[in-house]
């Protein structure tokens, strides 16, 4: 991308972006609708309160009004297509995007990975640096519990590897909440999940304890219908989980 800002600073340098592409009519005017508030005898007027109504026929008409108006001064812009052409070429040529790297026993590497044509991070691992990839977590294509399904994509917020990089602990956040997490828990080995799923995580936080099977982490109290954004971050507490056996997780 920095390709194509540098190739619109020198667009917008050579003039090609005309300033008679904006001598045009003025945009449209929203009408003035004063509502006055006293404040301790301080009077404040405020002209355009009507616009935190977005259900408001006249600001849906002035919004739709603003957008035909860009569209019109944007397509008088001489050279436009070509350089819409171009920066799309220089965005298409931009590389996959490689981050938070842990590496593990056995040469083991775990890594964030997200494609020049995706939008979302994905965990991946692979044994040696040289080792064939393995996509491990993709945020998509994890089980969210039936009330978080249905609000948009998910990502992946946190990652904590057990030291031993048997488990993985990956906070995901249903339609890009941050402060509202599923922490799922994945087995390594076989990819697959252990079973549990840990609702209300705040940061989709954890961090394995020696011996690697067992974590501590945080959790906020369960979100009762109508509980305001406030009082559902109140009286979060740290637990702590360990594994069975067979691999599934237990509350202890």
């Amino acid at each position: 991308m920095r390709r194509a800002y540098m190739f619109a600073s020198r667009l917008l340098g050579t003039g090609l972006i005309a300033s008679s592409a904006f001598a045009q009519t003025p945009p449209p005017v929203a009408p003035v609708r004063p509502v006055t508030d006293d404040y301790f005898g301080t009077k404040v007027v405020d002209n355009y309160r009507y616009f935190e109504n977005l259900k408001d026929p006249d600001v849906q008409q002035w919004m739709k009004a603003q957008a035909e108006y860009t569209d019109t001064v944007l397509g008088r812009i001489p050279g436009r297509a070509a350089f819409l052409a171009r920066l799309r070429q220089l965005d298409a040529a931009k590389h996959d995007h490689v981050g938070d790297v842990w590496r593990r026993p056995g040469d083991r590497y775990f890594y964030m990975k997200r494609l020049a044509n995706q939008g979302v991070d994905k965990l991946y691992a692979r044994v040696g640096l040289t080792g064939a990839e393995r996509l491990l977590v993709d945020p998509a294509t994890i089980s969210l519990a039936p009330e978080n399904q249905g609000k948009g994509p998910s990502s992946i917020q946190n990652v904590a590897i057990s030291g031993d990089g048997r488990y993985v602990a990956v906070g995901i956040t249903p339609g890009g909440a941050e402060n509202d997490a599923e922490l799922h828990v994945i087995d390594v080995t076989t990819g697959r999940e252990t079973g549990d799923v840990i609702l209300h995580d705040p940061s989709g936080w954890a961090a394995w304890l020696p011996g690697n099977r067992s974590f501590v982490h945080d959790r906020e109290q369960d979100h009762a219908a109508g509980t305001s954004a406030a009082d559902a971050h109140q009286k979060s507490r740290a637990y702590c989980r360990r594994t069975r056996r067979s691999g599934r997780l237990i509350a202890v």
